[in-house]
């Protein structure tokens, strides 16, 4: 008895509305995970907003940004009073820094539970009794498989062998990263990797 089996009610109910309408194969079912995965970086976004005052986000990523100037000049002139100032508020931007990175992390948390939920729901209606899951969509090429690891991850699509098709696994989370991404710059919520960490010990930059 796996811990998800009181999900069956919900995933019996989508598995025969999309079978009615024929969004279970491919295009249709591409374009449904694509429209799904959106709606989840909206969904995702929206708690960001809620829960983090993105001005302040946005105003202490400046201030860290302004300091990592700081910083560079201060290493590349030799400059002792830029290096001074540096030295003076490492500390202050370090904590601003672990305060940004908590404030961050309490969307995750809040999402966490539903989105693992969503994603059994997904795989299960739109997978099929094999080891890779649905046919979401096909690579207009093949992928060698001396391409480590990209080789192994696809294989050649039943009707079009010398293509490599793409399953439900990789392409939901390639269109979920892909749209969140362009998402985020567009409505300019920081991403997690724009923020630059400063190093307790050396001071160096990541």
């Amino acid at each position: 008895m796996a811990w998800t089996d009181f999900l069956n009610p919900v995933i019996e109910v989508l598995k025969v509305f999309l079978h009615k309408y024929n969004l279970d194969v491919p295009p249709n079912v591409t374009l449904v995970l694509m429209i799904v995965s959106l709606s989840i970086t909206f969904l995702s976004m929206g708690v960001t907003y809620l829960f983090v005052d993105m001005d302040k986000l946005n105003k202490r990523m400046k201030e860290i940004n302004e300091f990592n100037k700081i910083r560079k000049r201060a290493m590349d002139t030799a400059d002792k009073k830029l290096w001074i100032e540096y030295k003076r508020r490492e500390k202050d931007i370090q904590k601003l820094q672990m305060s940004m990175m908590m404030e961050r992390t309490i969307p995750m948390f809040v999402l966490m539970v539903p989105f693992i939920l969503l994603f059994n729901i997904l795989r299960a209606v739109l997978g099929i009794p094999s080891s890779y899951g649905q046919i979401m969509a096909v690579w207009p090429f093949d992928f060698p498989d001396w391409l480590w690891p990209l080789g192994n991850w696809f294989h050649p699509y039943y009707k079009m062998p010398e293509v490599d098709a793409i399953f439900f696994g990789f392409w939901y989370f390639m269109v979920a990263i892909i749209t969140s991404m362009i998402l985020q710059r567009i409505l300019g919520i920081p991403l997690p990797g724009m923020s630059v960490q400063v190093d307790k010990k050396q001071g160096s930059t990541k």
